[in-house]
This record gives structure tokens, sequence and C-alpha cells, in this order.
């Protein structure tokens, strides 16, 4: 992170934090969440996992230097300075599943990986669980899967969390309803909703691609949109008991593009063909915000 590999190749550290032109550095904006008594989480990457693990000395190394830049002297702000890893909820080894072979054949350096998620205040997932409305236990999906990868390097997840107290963020949380990487096939039923929800349907609202039928009249509701409703409610209930069974969970971020954007919070979420906004998911989380 700190190398530059070419005459036009910055490196990772002078192109998050160093000068930017036309916009507000990075630095600027954490020193103006600290200005306002926010408490910043600053992850060192999301969902870029192979990067930290091959370089976990480097990466580590960064994080005091992060939090130098933000509290800028005073020891006071520190407490309010969050240093993490924002990890996809599969593939540590980067592109493939991990596996015991693909661990010890790489080169990794075990026990700087140890220390450096040690050295972290919070750990971050993309979340995306195969939810089971009769099992609420199913929100831990991703989470085991995290976890199940976590041991082939000699890291325990509860262990982190439960008993060193180090936060759990679900840094991205939903379900897309699509089925496959192209974001062109919706959700037919409560099976596919369940199957894939990391894939959604990509690009601005279409009638024809939603598969929350988000559009029709209320008193229409296709098995998907019964899903979806059936999601948020087991989704805040088990954040609301901060998680569980097997992990504490602090907090979610819902990840708010296409289809997963029930809130329509993204712009290209409504066009004149209709929207993702669903009134019932929306009640649902302002009641539970």
């Amino acid at each position: 992170p700190n190398t530059r590999h070419s005459s036009t190749d910055a490196g990772y550290q002078v192109l998050v934090f160093g000068p930017r032109r036309n916009a507000m550095s990075i630095t600027q904006a954490m020193n103006s969440a600290m200005a306002d008594n926010l408490t910043v989480w600053f992850a060192l990457q999301g969902e870029m996992t192979a990067m930290v693990m091959h370089y976990p000395q480097e990466h580590q190394r960064l994080m005091p230097y992060i939090k130098s830049l933000v509290i800028k002297g005073d020891p006071s702000l520190a407490p309010r300075v969050r240093m993490g890893l924002s990890n996809n909820g599969n593939k540590l080894c980067g592109m493939d599943i991990c596996t015991k072979d693909a661990v010890a054949s790489s080169g990794y350096n075990l026990p700087a990986i140890r220390t450096m998620f040690q050295a972290t205040d919070f750990l971050g997932i993309s979340c995306y669980s195969r939810f089971k409305p009769d099992d609420i236990s199913t929100m831990e999906d991703s989470a085991k899967q995290h976890d199940t990868e976590l041991q082939l390097f000699g890291i325990d997840l509860a262990t982190l969390v439960n008993v060193q107290g180090k936060e759990f963020i679900l840094s991205e949380y939903g379900v897309g309803g699509g089925l496959n990487g192209d974001g062109n096939k919706p959700a037919q039923t409560t099976e596919d909703a369940i199957s894939m929800p990391y894939y959604g349907i990509s690009g601005p609202y279409t009638r024809h691609y939603d598969p929350w039928h988000s559009s029709l009249p209320s008193t229409i509701i296709s098995q998907t949109r019964l899903y979806l409703l059936d999601w948020y409610k087991g989704a805040t209930l088990w954040l609301s008991r901060k998680g569980g069974p097997t992990y504490r969970v602090d907090a979610a971020f819902l990840w708010a593009l296409n289809s997963w954007d029930h809130l329509a919070i993204h712009p290209t979420s409504t066009t004149k063909e209709g929207t993702y906004l669903d009134p019932d998911v929306a009640q649902i989380v302002t009641e539970h915000n």
C-alpha cells in the first residue's frame, strides 16, 4: 500500500490520503465528522480482501497513521476513530473460496495476519445471507461462511467479537432478488429469492425486471414481495437482539442500489416506470431505527 508500482501509480497511501483536486479529501471528510461529534469507522478496504491478507504488516501500519490524521494530536478523540477491515462474506483468499490447501500453498504470513486482525477495532463483512423466514438463525449464514474461512488462518470470529469485544459490522446488508451475476434475471419464487441474495437486477428501475413487483397495487402480493417483507421483519428483529445466536452484531448498513434498494435512496431506483420503494419496508426500517 505504500509502494508506487509505476510512474503513474501513486500507491494506496498517497492515492487515498494525498491531496485530491476538485473534491473533499477523505481526511477532510473524517475531520468534518469529528467536528460534528460523530464516530468514524474507517475500513482499510471494501471487499478487496486479498490485498490485506497478502500484505498484513503494511496494512496494519496504516491504522495508527490514518487515526493520527483524524485526531490531529488530540488523544481524547481517539475512541471515536475506529479502524478496521471490511471483507467479503467469503473469498478471503481472493476470487476463489478459501480451502486448507489454498492457504497452505499461497505463502501467507499467518502470524502477521492474526496480529493485523487483533489490531483492528472492528470487523465488517458484506452480508447477503440465505435467510429462511422459519429460522432466524439463518441470518448468520454469511458470518458463518466468513468464520469458516477465517479458521483456516487460525482466527476465530466468535472469539474476536464475543470475547475480545471487537465491533462486528454488516458493511453491506440486503437481499437483491436476482438469479445471476449479469443482473438481468429476476427471482420468481420465494426459493429463488433465498437462493442468491447477493445477486440483483442492474440498472434503473423497470417494471419488466422488478423481482419484487413494487409497482403493482398493494392488494396484489407476489411470493417474492411476501418474502421481502419477511426478510425485513426478520432482519430488524435479529438486529434488535444484537444478532446471534453465534455472533454479536453491532451495526448494519443496507446496500441501497438497484433491486436491493427498497427505500429508493439511489436516484436510479425511481423512474417513470415506477420505483423499488416499498412503503411497508420503509415503515419497518423507520420503526426499527
